[in-house]
């Protein structure tokens, strides 16, 4: 599996670790998620970034003078679905970064809620679900700006790539705090 410290800026890598803390995980934990199986990869991956949607929401509804603990309630009992679909309507998430949280968001509950998905990898499921991996590589060519070689890449690494989406929403985060943020993939 290739190294992806060398896609993200040194700026890029601290706001991940920011990002990290304070979701209240750490960088090496992010890293070896890559080491898990494709399962719990998953799991793993959608409930960090249902978290980290939580925050960017919460982020950015505080501007309206709402009690902190009053959103963070009000969010906590959103579905990840309605979250995604506020925070399209509030601009916090733009068109493309929709469709990928949705797609997450669907791959996470086929898998969580049949046990017969448990010993689920991303080749032989795709192999067997052509439309999902024709969804899969579809949300990947939302940015005006994706080269061709990225749908390669995300064709035959599916797994990191789907870790790569970490990124975008630290991304959001940052940009909601005001930082800048990173590329989004």
């Amino acid at each position: 599996m290739r190294d992806t410290s060398i896609l993200w800026s040194p700026e890029g890598a601290d706001a991940i670790e920011r990002v990290a803390q304070e979701l209240g995980v750490s960088l090496g934990f992010l890293i070896s998620l890559r080491d898990n199986d494709d399962w719990s990869f998953v799991i793993k991956v959608a409930a960090i970034m249902e978290a980290a949607l939580s925050v960017a929401l919460t982020n950015e509804l505080s501007k309206l003078g709402v009690e902190e603990d009053m959103l963070d309630d009000f969010v906590a009992r959103l579905t990840q679905e309605r979250r995604i679909a506020l925070a399209r309507s509030t601009k916090v998430i733009r068109a493309s970064v929709e469709a990928r949280l949705k797609f997450v968001c669907k791959l996470r509950n086929k898998l969580a809620h049949n046990t017969a998905n448990l010993s689920f990898n991303f080749t032989d499921f795709f192999a067997a679900h052509l439309d999902i991996q024709n969804e899969y590589r579809s949300v990947f060519r939302l940015d005006d700006d994706y080269d061709t070689r990225d749908i390669e890449f995300v064709l035959s690494e599916p797994k990191l790539a789907f870790w790569l989406l970490f990124p975008m929403m630290v991304g959001l985060i940052e940009e909601q705090r005001g930082h800048g943020g990173t590329p989004s993939p």
